[in-house]
């Protein structure tokens, strides 16, 4: 038997100061983490600072490391959030971090695995872009991530680290339409790499439909769930790691469509819904995730209750 599931206790006392007019806000503090398993056991230091001047706000974080395995690992970011007219969002995110690999990609010793590394930090800097149109219910979003000394579980679930410099870039586009009854929740999503070893779509979207009604002044919503990723080299799972590896199998490739029918009695939602509606038009031998193929129609019941004092 195979487990690698640990129990922590969390101390984080810190100091908290707040100018008269809520525009500075600065917060200094320790944090431990204490493990049943005493060489996970790592605390650190970290700084949280806000700055709001009109229609600016800064926000400034930042933590380091102080012992075991993760001293001198650190991580600092900024965040600059500008409002315009009082509705549209411009957001602007700057992150740098370094950190050494979680216990698990140093040691681990199992009855089905064995590893013991001396693998170096990871680094990582990403920069991202967020604009939100209040008006149109639309965000447009640009994040560029660079990593260095990136550590992969290959395709046989054994650990590598890479020296190569490995460049992500996203776009992310979500809209909300309205329209008498019908509202139309639109994402659609484009990325790319300059590495094989980041295993995913180049394009995927998901998008929902429903149209809301009442019947007796009980509210009903009837819709669909449209979601589509292009086919790519996946991943695999490992349940004796509970860690992803570099899957075999190209993955993705093809739509899949739910139905859903919700009624609103009172504080509790009854809700129906219907998996995969064209599965019966699919090629069987499509897959979500390596080893995980395309799952069969499956009917939902279910039931949400608000509860209220």
């Amino acid at each position: 038997f195979d487990s690698i599931g640990f129990q922590k206790l969390v101390i984080k006392p810190s100091l908290y100061w707040t100018s008269k007019d809520t525009s500075k806000n600065l917060e200094i503090g320790f944090e431990k983490k204490i493990y049943d398993y005493q060489i996970l056991t790592r605390s650190n230091i970290f700084l949280n600072s806000s700055y709001k001047k009109g229609k600016l706000t800064y926000k400034l974080n930042g933590a380091y490391e102080l012992e075991s395995f993760w001293k001198s690992n650190y991580s600092i970011s900024l965040n600059i959030d500008k409002v315009y007219k009082n509705k549209n969002n411009l957001e602007f995110s700057l992150m740098v971090k370094e950190e050494t690999p979680e216990y698990l990609f140093i040691h681990y010793s199992s009855n089905h695995h064995k590893w013991d590394t001396d693998f170096l930090s990871v680094n990582n800097q990403s920069v991202k872009l967020k604009y939100t149109v209040d008006k149109l219910n639309t965000s447009i979003e640009g994040k560029v991530d660079h990593l260095t000394n990136y550590i992969y579980f290959n395709e046989s679930s054994v650990l590598n680290q890479t020296p190569s410099s490995i460049l992500l870039l996203k776009v992310k586009l979500q809209n909300v339409l309205k329209f008498n009854r019908f509202e139309l929740t639109s994402g659609l999503l484009g990325q790319i790499s300059n590495s094989s070893l980041i295993r995913m779509p180049s394009f995927s979207t998901r998008n929902s439909l429903s149209y809301n009604f009442l019947i007796r002044g009980v509210p009903l919503t009837l819709g669909s769930v449209f979601t589509y990723f292009t086919s790519y080299k996946g991943q695999s799972y490992n349940p004796a790691i509970r860690h992803f590896n570099l899957g075999t199998s190209t993955v993705g490739g093809f739509p899949v469509v739910d139905l859903f029918f919700v009624a609103r009695v009172g504080p509790a939602d009854l809700y129906v819904k219907y998996d995969n509606l064209l599965f019966e038009s699919e090629n069987r031998d499509m897959f979500l995730g390596s080893n995980y193929p395309l799952a069969k129609p499956f009917l939902h019941f279910g039931l949400k209750w608000n509860l209220k004092n």
